[in-house]
């Protein structure tokens, strides 16, 4: 599973839209969508940034098959 598929996933079950989920992170709604659209990649930082509002850990977001990829 990809970084695309793992925050959708995430930001779905928390109940978030992109542009809540980019508010709460402290981001552009943009963002989240090219992010989850695969058109950028975010930093360690605005991973960190977007799991602190998803009650995860930044690195679960770049997890394929229980294995982190960074």
């Amino acid at each position: 599973m990809t970084i695309t598929l793992i925050l959708k996933e995430h930001r779905e079950r928390a109940g978030f839209s992109q542009r809540g989920l980019a508010k709460a992170a402290g981001i552009a709604q943009c963002r989240v969508c090219r992010y989850e659209n695969g058109r950028e990649f975010p930093t360690i930082e605005t991973m960190i940034r977007l799991a602190k509002p998803l009650g995860i850990e930044w690195h679960e977001l770049v997890k394929v098959d229980g294995e982190e990829h960074v």
